[in-house]
């Protein structure tokens, strides 16, 4: 069954605001005040990709999304070369097949025994 439109629509608009955003960050002082930590706020774009990933897989409804869609969207949301090597993986797979899982395979016959040369 095909993502519904509507849903579509309002994902985009709602990771539009997250990008829109600032995200708090915990940062340690850096003058004779070792071990004072201070929290500031940063833009989306200063956010490391998995942290981004993250966000948006969390924060947004993805109800009436099929898997396949989502994957695309996160995968047009973040940069996929920033992430751990597992998530792009799972995401591509999710984009290609709608699944996380990979489609089975036909079943192989075992390969030949070697033969051996004569002595």
């Amino acid at each position: 069954m095909p993502s519904d439109p509507k849903r579509v629509e309002q994902v985009f608009t709602h990771i539009g605001f997250i990008r829109d955003g600032t995200y708090p960050r915990v940062v340690e002082v850096n003058d004779a005040r070792r071990g004072q930590y201070v929290i500031q706020d940063r833009p989306w774009a200063e956010i490391p990709e998995p942290a981004k990933l993250a966000i948006l897989q969390d924060a947004v409804n993805w109800e009436g999304i099929t898997e396949k869609d989502r994957a695309n969207i996160l995968l047009a949301s973040v940069d996929p070369g920033q992430l751990e090597p597992l998530d792009r993986q799972l995401l591509i797979r999710m984009a290609v097949y709608g699944t996380a899982l990979l489609p089975e395979s036909p079943q192989q016959p075992p390969p030949a025994p070697a033969k051996k040369k004569g002595r």
